[in-house]
C-alpha cells in the first residue's frame, strides 16, 4: 500500500517537473523577444559590415508601416505605460518584411531596464543586416498615442492653403475609449491651419478624415468623440505645452457643471510623424462644430473670421446654416458695436470673464478667438461665449515691440481681462462686478482651488516627461522665450494670479 503511495507521488512529481519545464520554456522563448523581434545579447554584436541603409518602410507594427523618422533612423512606438515595465510585456508585433535582411535589439541596459530608459529619452537599439551591411535604428518606446501621416499636395482649399491627400495610422498604447491596445487608419486630407503659429517652424494642422470613396469618416480618437475633423495643435508659442490644456480642462470642468456653459474644445498628448519627419509633441483635439456642443436645430453657431470690421455680415461666419440670416446679423451687429447688452446671459458673461482672468487670456477678451452660440428665445436670441486659440494665456502676452509673442511674468500677472461686452453688461446690471466678484469666491472655493491646480501641472508635467515627448520635442524645436516659460514659472505665475485676483475682488466687495 505504501509503495503504490510513493509511486503516486513520485508519478505527480515528474508530471510537476515536467510542467515546470514546459512552462520554464515557454518562460524563456516569451523573454527570447521584444514585440516580435529576436533579442542578440550586446556582446555577441561583432558586425563585419559596412554600415547601410536599409528602407525602414519594411518595418512594420501591427500590420502598418511604423513611423519613423528617416533621417535620424528613428523608429516611435507607442506603448500602455502598464506594459513597460518589461520588455517583454510590450504589446503588438514588430515585422521586418525583406527576406534577404534579418532584425534583432541588442539585449543591453535601456532593455533591461525599461522605464527608466523611456523617462531618460535613451531609445532601445535595433540593427538590421544582411550578407553585405548593416544598419543601427534606434526605437523611442513613448506612453503617448503615435499618429504617422503620409501623403502629397493635391490641390489647393478656398484659403489658398496647399492641401495634402494621403493616410493615417494612430497607435495608441491604452486607448481611453476601450481600456486597451488600439490601431486606427483613416484616409486623409490635411492642411495649415492658424494665423500667426502658421508662419512659425511647427506649424498647426487641420486633418479631415475620409473613407475609401473620399466621404467624411467619423472616428473615436482617444475618447474624444467621434468626428471626422480634427486639429493638431502644434503648442508652438508655450514652452511648457501645458497652457491650453489647462484652460480647457478647467473650462469643460465648469461647463460640465454649469448649464449656462458650453465646452471648448478638448484634446490629448500625441506624438506626430508626417512623410518620415518626427514632428514633435501635439494636442490632437476635437474641432467646435453644433454636433460636438450638442446644438438643437435652430440653435446658432458663429465664429469670426475678419477681425476690425465694422459690419456683422464681413465679419462672422456661419458654422451652422442659419434658419433667419438677416435677423441673426441684426444680433451680431448689436455684439459687434457693443452697446446692446440685453442678449447676453448674464452668468455665462461673468463664468466667461472669470476664467479668461484667471487664465490672463489676453487675446480672447476683444473680437478674435471666440465662437458665439445664440439659442432662441421667443422672438430673439440668447447670447453664449466659448473661446479657442488660448495660447496667449498664463503668462505668454504679445509684444508690440517685438511684433510677436513674448513671456513676461509681472505684466501679465496684473492684466485684468474683461470682454469688450462687459461695459454695456455693467450698464444693464450696476451691480455686475459686484456679481462677478462674489462668484469668483464662489469658484475659488469649488473649482479654482491652488493647491489643486498645483498639482495638476505637476501631474501633467510627469505624465509629458517621463515618456520621454517632452525632452524630444525641445530638442526638436527649442525654446521661445529664453528659459523664462518653464513649469515652475508657471506655478508661480498661477499663484500669483490667484492671489492678485483675489485682492482685486476683495477690493470690490468692500467698496
Amino acid at each position: 500500500m505504501a509503495g503504490k503511495t510513493i509511486g503516486k507521488i513520485i508519478l505527480l512529481l515528474c508530471a510537476v517537473a515536467a510542467f515546470a519545464a514546459v512552462l520554464g520554456a515557454f518562460i524563456q522563448e516569451e523573454r527570447s523577444n521584444c514585440m516580435g523581434i529576436q533579442l542578440l545579447d550586446e556582446k555577441a554584436v561583432n558586425l563585419d559590415k559596412k554600415m547601410g541603409d536599409f528602407d525602414l518602410n519594411h518595418l512594420t507594427f501591427d500590420g502598418q508601416p511604423v513611423a519613423f523618422d528617416k533621417t535620424r533612423g528613428i523608429v516611435y512606438i507607442s506603448q500602455s505605460p502598464a506594459k513597460i515595465g518589461n520588455y517583454y510585456t510590450m504589446e503588438g508585433e514588430l515585422r521586418w518584411n525583406d527576406p534577404d535582411s534579418e532584425v534583432w535589439f541588442v539585449k543591453n541596459e535601456q532593455l533591461m531596464n525599461l522605464e527608466e530608459a523611456i523617462k531618460d529619452n535613451e531609445p532601445l537599439q535595433m540593427y538590421i543586416a544582411n550578407g553585405k551591411q548593416y544598419q543601427l535604428v534606434k526605437v523611442v518606446i513613448t506612453t503617448l498615442p503615435v499618429i504617422r501621416i503620409d501623403g502629397e499636395i493635391t490641390h489647393k482649399n478656398e484659403d489658398n492653403r496647399y492641401v495634402y491627400t494621403g493616410n493615417l495610422c494612430m497607435w495608441t498604447g491604452k486607448d481611453p475609449s476601450t481600456g486597451i491596445y488600439s490601431v486606427k487608419t483613416s484616409n486623409l486630407e490635411w492642411h495649415v491651419r492658424g494665423n500667426t503659429t502658421a508662419k512659425k517652424p511647427k506649424k498647426p494642422w487641420k486633418l479631415s478624415l475620409k473613407d475609401e470613396n473620399g466621404e467624411n469618416l467619423n472616428m473615436d480618437f482617444l475618447g474624444l468623440g467621434a468626428d471626422d475633423d480634427w486639429i493638431l495643435n502644434c503648442l508652438t508659442m508655450d514652452d511648457t505645452k501645458m497652457k491650453e490644456k489647462l484652460f480647457m480642462d478647467y473650462w469643460n470642468t465648469l461647463a460640465a457643471r454649469e448649464d449656462h456653459m458650453f465646452k471648448m474644445s478638448t484634446g490629448e498628448y500625441v506624438e506626430v510623424v508626417i512623410n518620415n519627419k518626427y514632428l514633435g509633441l501635439f494636442l490632437m483635439q476635437r474641432r467646435v462644430d453644433a454636433k460636438y456642443l450638442e446644438l438643437a436645430e435652430d440653435d446658432v453657431l458663429l465664429k469670426v473670421v475678419n477681425y476690425g470690421l465694422t459690419k456683422a455680415e464681413e465679419a462672422y461666419e456661419f458654422i451652422t446654416p442659419p434658419v433667419n440670416e438677416k435677423q441673426i446679423y441684426a444680433t451680431m451687429q448689436k455684439v459687434l458695436d457693443q452697446k446692446d447688452s440685453s442678449m447676453y446671459n448674464l452668468d455665462n458673461m461673468i463664468d466667461t470673464n472669470l476664467m479668461m482672468q484667471f487664465t490672463a487670456a489676453l487675446d480672447n477678451q476683444g473680437l478674435k478667438n471666440m465662437f458665439h452660440v445664440l439659442i432662441p428665445k421667443g422672438d430673439t436670441y440668447e447670447h453664449y461665449f466659448v473661446p479657442w486659440d488660448t495660447d496667449q494665456s498664463l503668462g505668454v502676452v504679445w509684444s508690440n515691440e517685438k511684433k510677436n509673442f513674448d513671456y513676461d511674468f509681472f505684466r501679465a500677472r496684473k492684466e485684468r481681462i474683461q470682454r469688450k461686452e462687459t461695459v454695456a453688461m455693467a450698464k444693464l446690471h450696476p451691480d455686475y462686478y459686484q456679481m462677478e466678484a462674489v462668484r469668483w469666491f464662489e469658484l475659488r472655493q469649488e473649482l479654482l482651488i491652488e493647491e489643486d491646480i498645483l498639482r495638476y501641472v505637476d501631474e501633467m508635467y510627469a505624465f509629458l516627461s517621463d515618456c520621454g515627448a517632452f525632452e524630444r520635442d525641445t530638442k526638436q524645436w527649442g525654446i521661445r522665450y529664453e528659459g523664462q516659460d518653464t513649469v515652475k514659472a508657471l506655478k508661480r505665475f498661477i499663484s500669483a494670479r490667484l492671489e492678485y485676483l483675489d485682492e482685486y475682488y476683495t477690493d470690490l466687495l468692500e467698496r
